[in-house]
Formats: C-alpha cells, structure tokens, sequence
C-alpha cells in the first residue's frame, strides 16, 4: 500500500489503530505490469515514508469495522438539509436534528468525519 495511505488515515483518526494491525512496513517494493521481470522502487530514503504490505482481505475487514464504529443509523425521514459554514444540518421528521461537522477535509470529500448529534428542534 503507498505511503500515500498515512495522511488519509491520520485524517480519520485512524492511524494509530492501522499501526496496531500489525501491517508491515515495506520500503521496497518489486512490481511488473505488463513487462518480463521486476521493477525496483526504493523507499528508504522516501519522506512520505515507507510502503505498507497489507493482507487484503484482513485490511479490508478492519476498514469496514472502522466505519460501521463511526456511523450512525437514522430511522427517519430527512425534511431538510442545509449547508453550514462547517459542515451539514440535517432536519428529521421525527423532530431531531443532526451535524455532519468538518475535521481537516471538506465535508464532500471522502475524509470528512461525521458526527451524529441528536437535539428536538422546536
């Protein structure tokens, strides 16, 4: 996995549990796409740091838990959505209101964290 992988996961908040993993460091990788025989890539000297080599499945798996923990279930109809300066408001038929709120993306892009606060709207 590319070294890129380390600021979208620290922008999550999930770095920290990916370390956990017990992923591997790689900082070198061996490719061949379309070609006979390996192409080199060094990555010890890389400032971004290293490659990390994955077991798919095992990431894929973590991921998927990560962002069940992070999501929240409504059981109601949306009556109105309106854009803030920070993020989303969100109003619901059963009377309750809801904030996506930004954190270091913006809110449309695939880092955005949200957050499920429940208040009654009068």
């Amino acid at each position: 996995m590319s070294p890129l992988v380390q600021p979208v996961l620290r922008q999550l908040g999930l770095w920290t549990t990916f370390l956990a993993q017990g992923f591997a460091p790689s900082h070198r990788t061996l490719t061949s796409w379309d070609q006979v025989g390996l192409t080199s890539s060094e990555l010890l000297l890389e400032a971004r740091g290293p490659s990390w080599r994955v077991d798919r499945m095992a990431f894929d798996g973590w991921l998927t838990a990560a962002g069940c923990r992070a999501a929240e279930r409504v059981d109601a109809k949306v009556c109105h959505l309106a854009r803030e300066a920070d993020g989303w408001s969100v109003v619901c038929d059963d009377g309750t209101s809801r904030s996506a709120r930004r954190r270091a993306a913006p809110a449309h892009s695939p880092t955005a964290r949200v957050r499920g606060r429940k208040r009654r709207t009068a």
